[in-house]
């Protein structure tokens, strides 16, 4: 396999004014020249548009056709959290340098543009470490769902039905220079 590139690219949160979204400015990964960001927002706006296809109210389907108008309802990682330290540890996880964060073993990639809880909803990804690469593959959609004893649970569901996502295979020395070159610099 050839290894990737990554750049990780200042990027503006689309809004569209839902309650209290705030605007955020995220560093978003683009990899071979395609932004996941894009990406994961055809994603959900072809999720969001099927489940009002299957609505049973007017009132539903119209609300999910709103959100399927904003494409992602995620940003990455990195980029504007006021913790750097968070955003050091999301690096180090992506760099399989430290345990995953999601309970399924897999690392949080885009998260809530709110507060970044994994519990709001997240995008994660599998991350494996050879001698001198590091490999992301198995992108998926984790979200809160409530189980058969009425307690909220974790849960996932791949992403199918885009431009497939993965697997991508970096050189890790060039990876950790990426991740340290653009968490080193000021905003």
């Amino acid at each position: 396999m050839a290894k990737s590139v990554l750049e990780l690219v200042s990027t503006d949160r689309r809004d569209g004014g839902i309650g209290n979204s705030s605007a955020r400015r995220f560093l978003d990964f683009v990899i071979e020249g395609k932004s996941l960001y894009e990406i994961l927002g055809s994603y959900f706006t072809s999720r969001y548009e099927s489940l009002a296809y299957d609505a049973t109210s007017l009132d539903v389907a119209n609300r999910l056709r709103t959100l399927a108008s904003f494409g992602a309802p995620v940003i990455s990682c990195l980029g504007w959290s006021p913790s750097r330290q968070g955003e050091r540890e999301a690096a180090s996880r992506l760099l399989c340098s430290s345990e995953p964060d999601a309970s399924d073993g897999r690392c949080t990639i885009y998260v809530c543009p709110e507060c970044g809880d994994i519990w709001c909803g997240a995008v994660v990804v599998k991350v494996e470490r050879t001698a001198d690469s590091v490999i992301w593959r198995d992108f998926g959609e984790l979200y809160t769902d409530i189980d058969e004893h009425d307690v909220l649970v974790q849960r996932f569901r791949a992403i199918e039905g885009t431009e497939p996502l993965g697997p991508f295979e970096f050189d890790a020395a060039a990876l950790g220079r990426v991740f340290e070159s653009a968490l080193g610099a000021p905003r």
